[in-house]
């Protein structure tokens, strides 16, 4: 595992769950500093600060373009799950959480499964394994199933 240095933008999130932070990463302090510039013109109101620090680099391969190819089928099967749980005519607060939480997980997966610093199979597994233990009586099906035959098959 090898390290590389990252900037973060942080500012403080509307919504406090599952954070009070929202947090954008860069790979370079200009790209940083620059996209800090923009946010502070746009939204004047908001507080804005710059991190720094070490991120290491996983040992994990990235997908291959026929598992980064069904890593996409899974998210537009993700899409369709989030638009079913949001179609109720009375929206329950438990289906609206499902989906939150569904989305959550699937948010990063199109900038992460390319990035060597933030993929990692075995946790994406394991996010989807407590996804599904947390909702095993309202899903239909295991994401992490899914996950380890795509990872089973570059």
């Amino acid at each position: 595992m090898s390290k590389s240095k990252i900037w973060a933008i942080y500012t403080y999130s509307d919504d406090p769950t599952p954070s009070p932070f929202k947090m954008t990463h860069f790979y370079s302090e200009l790209e940083a500093r620059q996209e800090l510039e923009f946010y502070q013109e746009k939204y004047p109101a908001k507080e804005y600060w710059i991190e720094t620090g070490n991120i290491q680099i996983t040992d994990h391969p990235l997908p291959t373009s026929r598992q980064a190819r069904n890593l996409c089928h899974l998210l537009q099967d993700a899409f369709v799950d989030i638009r079913y749980l949001l179609s109720d005519r009375e929206l329950s607060e438990q289906n609206r959480k499902q989906a939150y939480d569904l989305a959550d997980l699937f948010h990063n997966l199109p900038v992460e499964m390319y990035d060597p610093s933030s993929w990692n199979w075995d946790y994406l597994e394991n996010n989807f394994k407590e996804y599904e233990e947390k909702y095993k009586d309202r899903i239909y099906r295991s994401y992490a199933e899914c996950i380890r035959d795509i990872r089973r098959y570059p």
